[in-house]
């Protein structure tokens, strides 16, 4: 499924802070207003692919915020038909990995 989420990125001392505020506890940071933002589509990702495996409702996206002075709104899109692709592809490679290890030990 495609989403999109209003998002607050926010200076915190040395990084940038940004929250997802529709998504509980949905949150990360970044050097950067550009790492940031990349942080926080995985953040959502991840979020909304677990809200979808475990068949819990997902929040409906906010049409208005209020945000603090020095505060940034932007907006977030979030594939987690990708994101379920490259966790797919990524978990036989975890598992082989351990496997081989575990294999080469002996």
């Amino acid at each position: 499924m495609r989403y999109v989420y209003p998002a607050v990125l926010y200076p915190d001392k040395r990084y940038v802070g940004v929250k997802i505020p529709d998504l509980p506890d949905c949150f990360t940071y970044g050097r950067s207003n550009a790492e940031a933002l990349v942080m926080a589509k995985a953040a959502m990702e991840m979020w909304l692919w677990d809200a979808e495996n475990n068949h819990e409702t997902i929040p409906v996206a906010s049409k208005f915020l209020d945000i603090n002075e020095g505060e940034i709104l932007t907006l977030i899109a979030a594939d987690t038909c990708k994101y379920r692709k490259l966790c797919e592809a990524a978990i036989p490679q975890a598992v082989n990995h351990a496997v081989f290890k575990e294999k080469a030990a002996f």
